[in-house]
């Protein structure tokens, strides 16, 4: 999760011959650990990736953002009913595009 990296994270991996990092994040569970939903918590945890970004770069690092979960609280991709639900594509759109 990006609020675990700090710049010496990064530096360190610069030092090692790394040019990317890759961050994988979990916004929905960020959000549910603080006892909101995952568009009231969006926010807050984009402000944390944004300094991991930054960060990143100053240490000489490209950084591939990984949405490592669904945009849906306590919903998993393994089951078969996650994939057929009809704001599926609306909600990925969405957060990504909140990312972005």
């Amino acid at each position: 999760m990006p609020e675990k990296n700090d710049q010496k994270n990064f530096d360190d991996a610069k030092a090692w011959g790394a040019s990317v990092v890759r961050l994988q994040i979990f916004p929905a569970r960020y959000a549910s650990g603080k006892g909101q939903d995952v568009w009231t918590g969006l926010p807050a945890y984009l402000d944390q990736l944004e300094t991991q970004v930054k960060a990143a770069k100053q240490a000489g690092l490209k950084v591939v953002i990984d949405l490592h979960e669904s945009p849906f609280q306590n919903v998993v991709a393994q089951n078969p009913e996650f994939w057929k639900r009809t704001d599926l594509e609306e909600n990925f759109c969405r957060i990504w595009s909140e990312i972005i």
